[in-house]
């Protein structure tokens, strides 16, 4: 898995989306949530991300974006630089 990073600013009206791609096959698959903006990946195949306030596609915090489960938000602060 890569991340990778944009250019982008994440201002308020900046719609914001993601996908992970499959290595394997080459298909795409739109993660469960908008707006969110990827921070790191995590055992389990779970990404842990960051939505700033003002960002279209929800509420702002950290969240943990489970492919196959959808996403859970863990905190209302959109500051994660990892999860212990």
């Amino acid at each position: 898995m890569t991340l990778a990073s944009s250019p982008a600013t994440a201002e308020a009206s900046e719609p914001v989306t993601d996908a992970l791609v499959d290595r394997r096959d080459g298909s795409v698959h739109p993660l469960p949530a908008s707006g969110l903006i990827p921070v790191a990946w995590l055992p389990g195949d779970r990404v842990l991300a960051d939505r700033p306030s003002g960002i279209e596609g929800g509420d702002p915090g950290t969240w943990m974006i489970t492919p196959s489960a959808g996403s859970t938000r863990l905190s209302t602060a959109p500051l994660a630089l990892g999860l212990l």
